[in-house]
């Protein structure tokens, strides 16, 4: 039985579990700066199949227009209206975008590539332009914690290229890294503004199975090559150091639980 989640379910109680969040793809039809609001035409909501195998991609909806926060005012100085995004709101549709990042539609691809992403990478889906590869692991301050959530003291991210080295870096709030590994030109430059962490990577933590998820908030920049090359298409910006690595991105480890507890209730039993 192939279960089709484009969704993470809210569990729990309001405000003492995971919140749902949802991506979607569409265009900048409007910006705020000073209320700091973006609203987003939407077309696509980011799904997975899991069955056999894990198919994850973007599915059509009705379109609307979304009202939503952006995670960081720097948005403001890239985006503009007419441009196309994917952005993932957090307790709902709209209200709030905890990430949000340009694209830019490639005839005949259905993975469209991200140059710019705001807020947290690791719930925007889309594959960065000139094979760059990002993961991000926030640090938790174990002093300074909440529940399930600590204040994230630093973050160690990991910048490649395909068929090239890889280069680590522990980058503490405000802190920016450069990576550049051809001769093209080609470049991708990460600002740590400031962030959350699970408290289950704190002494006696344990593994994250409710209570709000971690944010935090990142600048992401891609300079293209000179001579452009068509990307690889199947890339993913954000791989996964996990044996998960494959499924949907946007998924964080609480969401992947959830999702394995609903596909197992699910599946008929053999």
């Amino acid at each position: 039985m192939m279960l089709i989640i484009s969704l993470i379910i809210v569990l729990v109680a309001p405000g003492s579990g995971v919140l749902q969040e949802i991506t979607y793809r569409g265009t900048v039809t409007g910006l705020d700066p000073v209320n700091e609001t973006m609203i987003i035409q939407v077309s696509h909501t980011w799904g997975c199949t899991f069955g056999n195998t894990t198919t994850c991609e973007w599915n059509p909806i009705p379109e609307e227009n979304l009202t939503g926060t952006v995670p960081v005012p720097e948005v403001f100085s890239v985006v503009s209206t007419g441009m196309t995004v994917e952005a993932t709101s957090i307790g709902g549709p709209g209200g709030r975008w905890i990430g949000i990042g340009t694209l830019f539609p490639t005839p005949g691809i259905e993975y469209w590539f991200a140059q710019d992403l705001f807020g947290d990478p690791s719930v925007l889906p889309a594959p960065l332009m000139a094979d760059f590869y990002l993961y991000a692991e926030t640090i938790p301050d174990c002093r300074e914690c909440s529940a399930t959530v600590c204040t994230a003291q630093s973050a160690l991210v990991n910048v490649s290229q395909i068929e090239g080295r890889d280069q680590e870096m522990d980058l503490v709030p405000g802190q920016t890294f450069t990576f550049s590994e051809r001769n093209d030109n080609s470049s991708l430059t990460v600002t740590f503004l400031q962030g959350e962490a699970s408290a289950s990577a704190c002494p006696g933590g344990e593994p994250l199975t409710g209570g709000i998820q971690p944010v935090s908030n990142f600048v992401v920049h891609v300079q293209p090559p000179i001579a452009s090359v068509p990307p690889s298409e199947g890339t993913t910006g954000i791989p996964s150091p996990s044996p998960t690595a494959g499924v949907c991105p946007v998924l964080s480890l609480a969401g992947l639980t959830i999702l394995a507890l609903l596909f197992f209730v699910k599946s008929p039993k053999t």
